[in-house]
């Protein structure tokens, strides 16, 4: 992991700026997601034979037994989000996007990090005919 220092800050805000430019003219609208979600999101939204799953997860279990995962991918938690909170009652197709922190457990190489931050573009449903 690392840290994003004040030097670079320019640079990551640009990104973030270009990102969200992009997003605003293409109509997608800005979805933020937790960093720990259930285990079980993953393993049955990725599949659970995945290199992410079977390799890369970050995962805990609480005082209370529950099994959490630092989010390694964006689209099953933004698919969570869909269901859980009717999008798909809106006018199809939803446009989300997301900016955030990833976790990945990863032998260091040149260049990756464990913790990693990443843009994505959701496009959900189709608009009926």
């Amino acid at each position: 992991m690392h840290d994003i220092l004040p030097e670079d800050q320019k640079y990551f805000q640009k990104i973030y700026s270009v990102v969200q430019a992009n997003a605003g003219f293409y109509g997608f609208e800005k979805i933020d997601t937790p960093i720990l979600e259930e285990t079980e999101l993953f393993s049955k939204g990725v599949g659970i034979s995945t290199d992410i799953v079977g390799k890369q997860m970050f995962s805990l279990r609480t005082k209370g037994g529950d099994s959490l995962t630092l989010r390694p991918e964006g689209t099953a938690p933004v698919m969570r989000a869909y269901i859980e909170k009717g999008f798909f009652n809106l006018p199809q197709p939803v446009k989300l996007w997301y900016w955030g922190p990833f976790f990945r457990y990863e032998h260091a190489q040149a260049g990756r990090y464990r913790q990693f931050w990443q843009f994505g573009f959701e496009n959900i449903g189709e608009k009926v005919r």
